[in-house]
């Protein structure tokens, strides 16, 4: 017997992430939203629940809060497992950049691929909306100059082109 979720949500107040690129934003403020993104996919990730479009329209910033918003998408592992067994295909879907390159090239969506949104979105927030890759499809990783090279490292682990090195949420 297949079961569903159901999230019951209150309106929220808040700018999305893709409206806060426009503005110039500092190193301190950047970790903050990437902390808030985390701690929200780390919540999901432990109820084995995966977002798979947690793109930078549906990051809600409030203040110092972050809420990650609409789970269209989202899928328990029980479903991806099942999915697996019957050998469905996945449908892809999201916004291209934050789309995981396994995901893309047809691979089965995992955590990992939460995590590759959350690495583009820090991406988004420090190159005000824009973002490049170079011929090979790989994200160039350099920031602005006013980044640290700490950050642009910890995006760099979260944007590992193989899911399996790539920077995961403890368990």
């Amino acid at each position: 017997m297949v079961k569903f979720l159901k999230f019951k949500s209150s309106y929220l107040k808040g700018v999305t992430l893709d409206k806060k690129c426009a503005e110039e934003v500092n190193e301190l403020a950047v970790w903050r939203v990437l902390r808030g993104i985390l701690k929200g996919l780390l919540a999901l990730h432990r109820y084995h629940i995966y977002h798979f479009d947690p793109h930078s329209n549906n990051i809600l910033i409030n203040d110092n809060n972050v809420k990650i918003i609409d789970f269209d998408h989202s899928k328990t592992y029980f479903m991806l497992e099942m999915m697996e067994e019957r050998k469905e295909k996945n449908s892809i879907f999201g916004i291209n950049d934050f789309i995981a390159p396994e995901v893309a090239c047809g691979g089965i969506y995992r955590p990992a691929a939460d995590i590759w949104a959350a690495g583009m979105n820090g991406m988004y927030l420090c190159k005000h909306g824009k973002f490049s890759f170079d011929v090979r499809g790989n994200p160039e990783l350099q920031l602005p100059a006013q980044y640290s090279p700490q950050l642009e490292g910890f995006l760099g682990e979260m944007l590992n082109m193989n899911y399996k090195d790539r920077r995961m949420l403890p368990n």
